[in-house]
């Protein structure tokens, strides 16, 4: 996976590749990461893609895949009584809002 977070064995199914390699991960349902796994990503994400002092994912994409930006996606068909759910850049939004009003 990424020495450069610490996921060194992060289990994952890929689709088939040329001989002899993995092929592209099946990140849709085929990722099994550990907790510790899921605290790196997470973390990660939350520093806007820097780890320490190098940037391991590209900051502005990332911050169209968390919404960061004007680029919401695609509805995904989805509504709640929040609005709709969108798709983007292989993340989903669903609105919520708080008891206290808080908007996410």
């Amino acid at each position: 996976m990424s020495p450069a977070i610490g996921l060194f064995q992060a289990p994952m199914l890929h689709w088939p590749g040329a001989e002899g390699e993995p092929g592209l991960p099946h990140l849709s349902g085929g990722f099994f990461p550990t907790i510790d796994d899921l605290a790196k990503l997470a973390t990660l994400l939350q520093h806007r893609g820097r780890h320490h002092d190098q940037q391991v994912l590209h900051a502005a994409t990332l911050a169209a895949a968390l919404y960061k930006t004007a680029a919401m996606g695609l509805p995904s068909g989805l509504e709640t009584r929040f609005g709709e759910a969108r798709y983007h850049l292989s993340f989903s939004s669903m609105p919520y809002r708080t008891a206290t009003g808080c908007f996410f």
